[in-house]
């Protein structure tokens, strides 16, 4: 079998063998789709992706702690709630690069921003030059949010990764959200195409593309990206971020080692649909 018939095949059975709700407890898009209206799950995909970075465990309690804050309606209580008080809202809450400060400026630039557009997608749309390419969409959309504060601490700028300098994982995720449409994906924004959206390359994904040889980087870094989404175009050109979470959950579940056995074995069918793999919790 040609190896890229072989990479092909076994993408597309770790796609249905992952690709499902129940790995998604570990995941920072868990929260987005505990809420029911679009406002709220956009929003929420948008707060749990710029703090989708370090410890897993502590990353998900954050981002809950903040959700708890601000009751069964995000989107409501923000847009009901004055600046002053919403600083209040997060008092006493941090994590790692983000003070008390950065977190309540977050919000409250999200808060001018729902005002303004009415959603996050429409102020993409309003800051983005139509000629302009994908990453310079969103490094345009990105100094935007940078603008949206006084004065911005390096922890608040950190919420907002360059692509256009580094590989941005938390940028490129969030739009998989928005844009792909499946089992996981919310495909909530129709103003970006499935077909340009780069790999949010973690260090799982990032291993495997070492290991198809994809990539000869040594960080997963912005060019490592644009070479692993290359390949990925390969196969599956019209929706290349198909096989992302599933490659991710192989890591999140510790079994890329027994997967990697797997591949070169080549001991592996049509993809299995209906396949149930416990939860490593």
């Amino acid at each position: 079998m040609p190896k890229s018939n072989k990479i092909k095949n076994f993408l597309e059975h770790i796609y249905h063998r992952y690709n499902s709700m129940l790995f998604l407890e570990q995941d920072p898009l868990f929260f987005a789709h505990q809420y029911q209206t679009r406002q709220d799950k956009e929003f929420v995909a948008w707060l749990s992706a710029c703090l989708a970075y370090g410890n897993v465990r502590a990353m998900m309690n954050t981002i809950q702690k903040i959700l708890d804050r601000l009751g069964p309606s995000p989107t409501s209580t923000l847009r009901d709630t004055s600046e002053k008080k919403t600083q209040d809202l997060i008092s006493g809450l941090y994590y790692r690069f983000y003070t008390e400060s950065d977190i309540g400026n977050f919000l409250i630039a999200y808060q001018r921003t729902i005002k303004s557009y009415g959603s996050l997608e429409e102020s993409f749309l309003c800051k983005i030059n139509a000629r302009a390419t994908h990453v310079e969409k969103l490094s345009r959309w990105r100094s935007y949010w940078i603008d949206q504060t006084t004065n911005p601490s390096r922890g608040y700028k950190f919420f907002f990764p360059d692509p256009a300098k580094g590989s941005a994982k938390r940028l490129h995720m969030f739009l998989r959200w928005m844009v792909r449409k499946d089992k996981i994906d919310l495909g909530l924004w129709s103003t970006i195409r499935s077909n340009v959206l780069i790999a949010p390359l973690d260090t799982h994904v990032f291993e495997w593309s070492k290991f198809f040889g994809w990539t000869k980087r040594s960080q997963p870094d912005r060019l490592a990206a644009m070479e692993t989404t290359r390949h990925l175009h390969i196969y599956c050109p019209k929706d290349p971020l198909r096989y992302d979470f599933a490659l991710c959950r192989t890591g999140v579940l510790r079994e890329k080692a027994q997967l990697k056995k797997l591949f070169n074995s080549g001991h592996f069918d049509a993809p299995l649909q209906d396949t149930r793999i416990k939860v490593i919790l």
